[in-house]
């Protein structure tokens, strides 16, 4: 199957021929998928249809006997793993299982301001964002660099700190011409190897 981009809608259709007391379940992972415990847009259906005669597990149908559908609405990376449809017939049961993958969000990092001058003895703020944090539905890590070296966090002189719903805010108190270096850079992307990189410029006179 076809990786998924975060925000994508999922949807499996569970086919099945049997008698009109057949049970229908999902699981993830071998974990029950039980709706009424998401916290999400996560829905599971069920109809009588036209008859087929083999259990099938697919994302499009068009004559079943009977099909169950599992729609999550904006699947996320915690969304991938192995789906599996349980169907059980009297003392009879049928299992198919399909997987699903998820593509890394990358980082889409912004400073602000991306340059300014600033006098000896101000304080300065800049502030890191990655704008598409939310739609990863997984906190990012956001570290600050100077030359290159993590940046120090002294409170009282050099600060940062994580702000919500995604960014970082690095305050420099008192500041002298050697404290930032003209460049001086923030990323994002823990444990992932693709990071954002956003560099700022700044000059203090």
């Amino acid at each position: 199957m076809t990786p998924f981009k975060p925000g994508d809608q999922l949807v499996l259709t569970c086919i099945t021929h049997g008698s009109a007391v057949a049970n229908i379940t999902w699981y993830k992972d071998g974990a029950l998928v039980d709706p009424r415990l998401a916290i999400r847009n996560i829905t599971i259906s069920s109809r009588h249809v036209p008859s087929s005669t083999t259990p099938e597990l697919v994302t499009n149908v068009d004559s079943l006997d009977r099909e169950s559908r599992l729609v999550i609405g904006s699947i996320v990376h915690d969304d991938a793993g192995v789906y599996s449809c349980r169907v059980e017939d009297w003392t009879s049961h049928s299992c198919r299982s399909v997987g699903v993958s998820v593509l890394e969000v990358t980082p889409n990092v912004r400073l602000h301001p991306p340059s300014l001058t600033v006098q000896v003895g101000s304080r300065v703020q800049l502030s890191c964002v990655s704008l598409n944090e939310l739609r990863s539905a997984r906190k990012f890590g956001y570290n600050w660099t100077k030359n290159k070296k993590l940046f120090p966090n002294e409170p009282g002189h050099e600060i940062w700190e994580e702000v919500s719903p995604g960014g970082s805010l690095l305050t420099v108190y008192n500041i002298q011409s050697q404290s930032l270096n003209p460049n001086l850079a923030s990323h994002t992307g823990r444990r992932d190897p693709r990071k954002g990189l956003e560099d700022c410029r700044m000059k203090v006179t």
